[in-house]
């Protein structure tokens, strides 16, 4: 049986949690020098609008990675919901 850990990651919707209250207050989430490699995110324009709209995605994140499961980046778990119907970019 696996022994319990009380470890729980922490998990942002923005690349680094560090940043989050600098974000709030106005700056462009892509001053964060590790954005592109943190969340997977390759283009500027895309992030800037897809970072204020993944905080389910990071709670998913988050789900996965106390299960111990190995999880895909912020962008690929965003692609497939967008892939599978659960996020859009526009509402018809």
């Amino acid at each position: 049986m696996k022994e319990k850990s009380n470890y729980f990651p922490y998990v942002s919707q923005w690349a680094s949690g560090k940043y989050n209250s600098a974000i709030m207050q106005g700056m462009d989430p892509c001053c964060d020098p590790n954005w592109s490699i943190i969340s997977g995110f390759v283009d500027e324009k895309v992030y800037r609008f897809w970072s204020w709209k993944m905080c389910g995605i990071a709670a998913f994140r988050f789900y996965l990675l106390c299960l111990d499961k190995k999880c895909l980046s912020s962008f690929q778990l965003l692609q497939m919901a967008i892939e599978r119907r659960c996020l859009r970019k526009k509402r018809k």
